[in-house]
């Protein structure tokens, strides 16, 4: 991760922004991964559910979910492997 992304996620997570609620544009996705989710529905982190959610979105690859899972990740958020288990955690809520 470049000083200047982990600069921008630090200034985030210091202003005690709510991870679930940050917008897919502030996450420096990939070109592919960001149209994915946007034609999906997804708007911010919150909007996914579960690691099933992201292979179901229609052109989202192994690499584009696995660029998800670890953005996620950097805000602390753990996925569900499907929507049946418990939701998404914060790691600040565990």
């Amino acid at each position: 991760m470049s000083i200047i992304k982990r600069q921008r996620l630090q200034d985030t997570l210091n202003k005690n922004v709510i991870p679930s609620k940050i917008s897919i544009e502030e996450c420096d996705f990939t070109v592919r991964t960001h149209n994915c989710l946007k034609r999906a529905g997804i708007n911010i982190l919150g909007d996914i559910k579960s690691v099933e959610q992201l292979h179901n979105v229609r052109n989202l690859g192994k690499r584009s979910v696995n660029e998800v899972i670890d953005k996620l990740r950097e805000y602390g958020i753990e996925l569900p492997e499907s929507e049946g288990q418990n939701e998404s955690r914060v790691e600040s809520e565990r």
